[in-house]
């Protein structure tokens, strides 16, 4: 209602009350967006992994799963969770850490913005990340072995494969990794 946009990620959810926009700019949201809000009062973003706050300015939040990461595009952000909080500023970025606290980090605004323009991005994602957002990415299941590291990291930029294969070639390729799909929507990847 106050002309602040939200562009939606795959498999992302919002919601708002308009009756009491008013009175609170408040969301509901799990999943990735980009936000950009108009400047007024507070604006808040609320999932189950934690909160931001702004006033003005432009963000990305990626609330998945065990997942909480915000980059800060323009202006200043405010994240908080049950642990800890922090203030962002332009190409800013905080994720929550092994402990819960939220552990900031300079991030580039053309790797965390690329799913906006149909890429996939990943910067030091451990693996574990890099097949969850394939699984909902692709609607998929990705079963791994126990002798893959999924604590290993992946970083690395491609256009969005028109399936999932493509995409598990790539990744398993730089990580000397090899996957079977066992159905058309289920993947098994083991170590070489």
């Amino acid at each position: 209602p106050d002309g602040s946009s939200v562009k939606l990620n795959e498999n992302s959810e919002l919601s708002f009350k308009p009756f009491a926009w008013i009175i609170s700019r408040s969301v509901v949201f799990e999943g990735e967006a980009f936000f950009e809000v108009t400047k007024g009062s507070k604006f808040s973003v609320e999932s189950k992994n934690g909160t931001t706050s702004v006033l003005g300015t432009s963000f990305n939040i990626n609330s998945r799963t065990n997942n909480y990461t915000v980059f800060c595009k323009t202006g200043k952000v405010l994240v908080s969770n049950l642990q800890s909080n922090t203030v962002l500023t332009p190409n800013q970025q905080a994720s929550v850490g092994k402990n819960g606290s939220l552990i900031n980090t300079v991030a580039l605004e053309n790797t965390v913005l690329q799913w906006i323009n149909g890429l996939l991005s990943f910067q030091n994602n451990t693996l574990e990340q890099v097949f969850e957002e394939l699984e909902k990415t692709y609607n998929i299941s990705i079963s791994v072995s126990r002798k893959v590291d999924l604590y290993a990291t992946y970083s690395g930029i491609f256009t969005l494969p028109n399936d999932a294969t493509e995409a598990l070639s790539i990744i398993c390729i730089s990580n000397d990794l090899e996957f079977d799909q066992t159905s058309p929507s289920a993947f098994s990847i083991s170590k070489k």
